[in-house]
């Protein structure tokens, strides 16, 4: 009894060191990402699949290193109905409606838009046309912005920070009709408005 709690012990002190990567695959380096951002602010709209192992899954080699691989349980080829690649936005975190209308009331409102691999080895139509990157299909911000992305094994985005938004005064970010479309939105203007925060002008 002893030994085996002393066994479980040294699983967990294992477990703990392991990288993100591994215990929540490749979508933890976006996780991370974000984390290393917004100096812990989180994942907080679009999350990632955090279905944590269970120890008894963890093998170990003989020098105590884990040998499980997250990728071999990847799913190769998309069932029928299924999207092998699916996009997603959010701004601030939370979900755009379909009307493209959102309201921020943070000082830089940040715009996300994700690409997701649900299989290893995609349908070529299920790619966005041209080179397949997102920014390509962001064709114009009508306001001061910053840009950047992260790209990883089976998650990558496009994220965009609005600046000096002035309150009331729409900023227009305009997509084209084919990410809209895989986005699930009804238009491909989106209008992102600054309003007042409790504090007065946020």
């Amino acid at each position: 009894m002893k030994r085996n709690l002393i066994k479980a012990i040294i699983c967990l002190l294992i477990l703990s060191l392991l990288p993100i990567s591994i215990i929540f695959g490749d979508e933890g380096e976006l996780l991370q990402f974000r984390r290393d951002r917004t100096k812990a602010k989180g994942f907080q709209g679009i999350t990632a699949s955090k279905e944590v192992l269970n120890i008894a899954d963890i093998g170990l080699d003989t020098d105590g290193q884990s040998t499980y691989n997250w990728w071999d349980e990847f799913p190769q080829y998309p069932v029928e109905g299924q999207e092998s690649i699916t996009y997603e936005i959010e701004v601030d975190g939370n979900p755009v409606p379909k009307d493209g209308i959102v309201y921020v009331n943070s000082q830089t409102p940040e715009i996300l838009i994700l690409e997701r691999m649900n299989v290893r080895e995609p349908r070529d139509e299920d790619w966005l046309s041209g080179r397949g990157f997102i920014q390509d299909h962001v064709l114009e911000i009508t306001g001061e912005y910053e840009e950047t992305s992260t790209d990883g094994t089976t998650v990558s985005a496009a994220i965009y920070y609005l600046k000096n938004m002035v309150p009331y005064v729409p900023v227009k970010v305009m997509l084209t009709e084919e990410l809209a479309g895989r986005l699930g939105l009804e238009t491909s203007e989106l209008t992102i408005i600054k309003t007042f925060s409790e504090k007065g002008i946020s």
